[in-house]
């Protein structure tokens, strides 16, 4: 009885963990550290068909600074193509930025602006990143976060 118990709630834990993978597509979720110009660095595969990239950022938690969330969208191969929008305060989104590059791969960076108070001064964030057709119809892939500061 205890065995099936636990393979039940195992079955029911992956089934949920996938759901919500699922309910989360595109969005970026992170936390950037204390020291000024942290930067997560986000790597986005863009498939045939896509027109532009998408993207805006929000400060999730404030720390009683003026320190800014700005997130910026670089094509990889085409590096005069790129935006950077800034979360006013953690209250509102950035303005939408679109990156029109087309295919391949693009970095997304989000940046804080000014150091933490002290160590422990962690700014959260999350964002959303959409690689669009020129009919604004999602294509493509999953952000996955390369660096981690």
């Amino acid at each position: 009885m205890k065995k099936n118990i636990v393979k039940t709630i195992g079955a029911a834990t992956v089934l949920l963990g996938g759901l919500m993978q699922v309910a989360q597509a595109h969005t970026i979720v992170s936390a950037l550290g204390a020291p000024a110009s942290s930067t997560d660095v986000w790597s986005l595969t863009c498939p045939k068909g896509v027109a532009k990239v998408q993207g805006y950022v929000r400060e999730t938690r404030v720390v009683g600074d003026a320190t800014r969330i700005s997130l910026s969208i670089v094509h990889a191969t085409k590096p005069f193509r790129a935006l950077n929008t800034v979360a006013p305060n953690a209250a509102a989104n950035s303005p939408i930025i679109n990156v029109v590059a087309g295919t391949g791969q693009y970095l997304v960076l989000v940046t804080r602006s000014l150091p933490g108070i002290n160590s422990k001064d962690i700014e959260t964030y999350n964002g959303t990143i959409h690689c669009l057709a020129a009919n604004n119809v999602e294509i493509g892939s999953e952000p996955v976060l390369v660096q981690n500061q």
